[in-house]
């Protein structure tokens, strides 16, 4: 089956603001006479595989969703817009968006499991940033991050199908095979959008981790 339209009309909807453009480059695009040409340029405009344009459905289908129950997040360029501040006396800080908090602690309050796995080289913002939001699932070091999730899984008796993972660059190819619902932020490395069943609107670090709670699990 050719899921090529239906997979465009999603991918648009996810991502509005590339409508505009979409029109004006295949604006006299017939989609039932797609060549290879126009496919590859297609591929090329939304940073998806031709293969997954053209044989994998997207769209999610309603019934998946409650079967999240655990949400897994990269903190640089998730979390935060993967900016580093530096002061004059060479101390340097991290900014997180709020929203992305509030949405965070809303699952926590129902008890819902909230974890994060980061290979950044400093952990005491990242742990205060956690405890804050009460996520008691955190690592932040330089093993693999799926053993850590594989690890994660073990303990709470979930499966890999029921976890989400929210991820932006290299380090999360991996892990982001792996789950059962991959995302990424609107500037995620294009190598990332790729792998992702969804591409959020918002950038890291501009509440695309609340964009994905409201929209998929709450």
């Amino acid at each position: 089956m050719n899921f090529l339209a239906e997979n465009i009309s999603y991918l648009l909807e996810m991502q509005p603001d590339l409508a505009k453009e979409f029109q004006q480059n295949f604006d006299k695009l017939d989609l039932e006479k797609v060549s290879i040409s126009d496919l590859e340029q297609i591929s090329a405009f939304f940073k998806k595989s031709m293969d997954a344009l053209v044989k994998q459905k997207m769209k999610f289908d309603a019934q998946k969703l409650p079967q999240i129950k655990m949400l897994v997040l990269d903190v640089d360029g998730v979390l935060t817009d993967g900016g580093v501040y530096y002061s004059e006396s060479g101390d340097d800080a991290k900014k997180f968006n709020v929203k992305d908090g509030m949405g965070i602690l809303q699952l926590r309050k129902r008890n819902f499991p909230v974890g994060i796995i980061s290979s950044s080289l400093k952990a005491d913002y990242i742990s205060r940033r956690a405890a804050d939001l009460k996520i008691e699932h955190i690592y932040v070091g330089k093993a693999e991050k799926l053993d850590i999730l594989q690890q994660w899984c073990s303990e709470l008796g979930i499966e890999k199908e029921q976890i989400a993972y929210i991820g932006d660059d290299i380090n999360d190819k991996e892990i982001l095979q792996y789950v059962g619902i991959s995302a990424c932020p609107n500037d995620a490395i294009d190598s990332v959008k790729c792998l992702c069943s969804i591409i959020l609107s918002n950038d890291g670090g501009k509440a695309c981790v609340r964009e994905f709670i409201d929209k998929f699990i709450v």
